[in-house]
């Protein structure tokens, strides 16, 4: 099966979101988007966030009704902030035999050589990159 991950603090989900989801899976016959809501991202200060379990919300009755989009929340079991490859790496367990796709925005992902265990990442799935809209 093709899954992609979409990772992102969601704060919050907005239509650019969904677009670029909806984009991937059907440009790329993929079967399942798993969203990734970021439980404490490096990048961004808590205060800048909205509450995790309300960012997770919003992400939950944006998606429902969408029958190939799902909700990994795994990252807040951690006590500190999880690595992007930590968790393709748990998905890859949970998912076995699957292709993996990577959904990301061209912001995030120029800030790829920055990212933990980024080599390891890279050569583990293919990479879905969407140009960022004026509106951010």
């Amino acid at each position: 099966m093709r899954r992609a991950i979409f990772g992102g603090t969601f704060n919050p989900i907005h239509w650019g979101h969904l677009l670029m989801a909806e984009t991937a899976l059907s440009q790329f016959n993929l079967h399942q988007v798993i969203w990734v809501p970021t439980y404490r991202p490096f990048y961004k200060s808590s205060t800048e966030l909205l509450a995790f379990h309300h960012r997770l919300e919003m992400v939950q009755r944006a998606i429902a009704s969408h029958p190939h989009f799902t909700v990994f929340t795994s990252e807040q079991s951690h006590p500190d902030a999880a690595y992007a490859i930590h968790t393709l790496l748990e998905l890859q367990l949970f998912y076995p035999n699957s292709q993996w796709y990577w959904i990301i925005g061209l912001d995030a992902f120029q800030s790829l050589p920055r990212w933990h265990r980024r080599q390891e990442w890279i050569e583990q799935c293919d990479w879905l990159v969407a140009p960022r809209g004026g509106g951010g």
